[in-house]
C-alpha cells in the first residue's frame, strides 16, 4: 500500500493493491455525474459498513517525475 498526497488539494491518496473499488468522497472526481443505486449496498473489509452512495467511473490526474501528469481512470 502506497499513500501519496495531491499538492492542489491535499487529499491523501491510497494505493491499495488488494482493492477491488475505487472509493472517492468528492462529486469532482467522476467523469459522467453518478446515478443514485437502486438498492443499498454496503462496503466490507476496512470499510466494513459503509453505505455506497453511487458507483460510476472516476478520473484522477496526478504530478509524476519531471512535472508529467498521469490520469487513472477507473
Amino acid at each position: 500500500m502506497r499513500i501519496f498526497s495531491t499538492d492542489q488539494n491535499n487529499v491523501p491518496v491510497i494505493f491499495d493493491t488488494g482493492a477491488n473499488l475505487t472509493i472517492t468522497h468528492s462529486i469532482d472526481d467522476f467523469i459522467k455525474f453518478p446515478q443514485p443505486l437502486h438498492m443499498p449496498l454496503f462496503l466490507g473489509g476496512m470499510a466494513d459498513g459503509f453505505e455506497v452512495s453511487v458507483i460510476a467511473e472516476i478520473s484522477w490526474t496526478f504530478e509524476a517525475c519531471e512535472h508529467k501528469e498521469v490520469q487513472i481512470i477507473t
